[in-house]
């Protein structure tokens, strides 16, 4: 409407600026520059977007090449979408996990492992940076640490820093600090275990996967008359036909005989704190001082 009122050529005008089409040109320009800009800018967005999407329909293909170049491409035409860069550090770090399962790794697979942690590492961190007060960028970051913990130095720590983070942003989401618990439960510490899971209930006193893992910290310390009282109101708060009410009975007959509770759920809900598993990666890697996480604001 400003161009067509600018350029019209009608005589009916109430005011009359100036006589030639200098000022027009003048008043023209900011508003072609931002339409080309628009397009400019514009096209990338749409582009990337498109470009993702096509990550996503070669991932459910199970086509891991296409997943992870498509989500290169989205990131490098837009790099300022951050579940672009939270999509991709998790490729990188499935892509890592599954060449370290290997057996008799070689050197070449050492060195594709550590550049994929790192280059992990780095999307994680660009996630957080892009949106920093948001809890889930965190998660996804802190997600990455905990799944290094077998095979790399100091990433215990820093996946402790980063949940820590991502549950002070989100501090009534119980599935946070039932992460948090977890690592300190793989490190067998087993008090602040206990406390972080605690907090889980008390977030969410009806969900019954923070009294689960509750009681597994319990039993780990082998006091089992409040691993047995958390198991009572795990059996509370599920339905008595479901898979998961087996497994927490299953787990509630072992601790009343005092046996070990480490029997591993089949079930989709209730799912205990995971121990750091063993890795074919030795010795283990160092990471640089770059993979350190970004300052908590």
């Amino acid at each position: 409407m400003v161009l067509l009122s600018v350029f019209s050529g009608s005589e009916e005008k109430s005011i009359t600026v100036a006589t030639n089409k200098i000022p027009s040109l003048i008043v023209a320009l900011p508003i072609f520059v931002g339409i080309i800009a628009l397009a400019f800018f514009g096209t990338k967005a749409v582009s990337a977007e498109a470009t993702y999407q096509k990550s996503l329909e070669a991932l459910v293909q199970n086509d891991a090449k296409n997943t992870y170049d498509y989500m290169v491409k989205a990131g490098t035409l837009n790099p300022y979408v951050d579940r672009y860069h939270a999509s991709l550090a998790q490729v990188e770090m499935a892509l890592a996990n599954s060449i370290a399962e290997r057996k008799d790794l070689t050197e070449d697979d050492r060195n594709t492992i550590t550049q994929l942690v790192q280059q992990a590492i780095s999307e994680g961190k660009a996630t957080v940076t892009l949106n920093i007060n948001r809890s889930g960028n965190w998660e996804v970051l802190a997600q990455i640490y905990r799944s290094i913990m077998s095979f790399a130095e100091g990433s215990d720590q820093f996946a402790i820093q980063t949940y820590t983070q991502a549950v002070a942003l989100d501090p009534l989401n119980p599935e946070l600090r039932i992460a948090l618990g977890g690592v300190y439960y793989a490190l067998e510490d087993y008090d602040s275990a206990i406390s972080a899971f605690q907090l889980a209930a008390v977030a969410k006193n009806d969900y019954p996967n923070s009294h689960y893992n509750l009681a597994a910290a319990y039993a780990a310390k082998k006091d089992y008359d409040k691993a047995i009282a958390s198991m009572e109101t795990v059996l509370s708060l599920i339905s008595k036909d479901s898979e998961d009410y087996k497994t927490a009975q299953t787990v509630m007959d072992q601790l009343k005989a005092q046996k070990s509770p480490a029997t591993e759920a089949t079930s989709q809900n209730l799912t205990p704190p995971q121990t750091v598993q063993e890795t074919n990666v030795e010795p283990p890697i160092t990471l640089p001082s770059e993979a350190t996480p970004p300052a908590t604001p």
